[in-house]
């Protein structure tokens, strides 16, 4: 999800859901609490990038290669 919306936050707040997200403000929404949680958890992170990239891009994987 590229960003949480309003909406997304009415509708945790009204269904009593959960919403686990990298860390944020803590006044988001009046009717949701924020808690940090610290998890022993790793979270891969990766680049996607079409196999006929830009120069830009190409350099940029490539730079992003070499300190790997």
């Amino acid at each position: 999800m590229e960003q949480y919306t309003f909406e997304e936050f009415n509708t945790c707040a009204a269904n009593g859901d959960l919403i686990v997200a990298r860390t944020f403000g803590t006044d988001i929404h009046p009717m949701i609490r924020t808690m940090p949680v610290e998890w022993n958890v790793t979270i891969g992170y990766g680049l996607f990038y079409p196999i006929n990239p830009s120069e830009a891009v190409r350099l940029f994987v490539d730079a992003m290669t070499a300190v790997r």
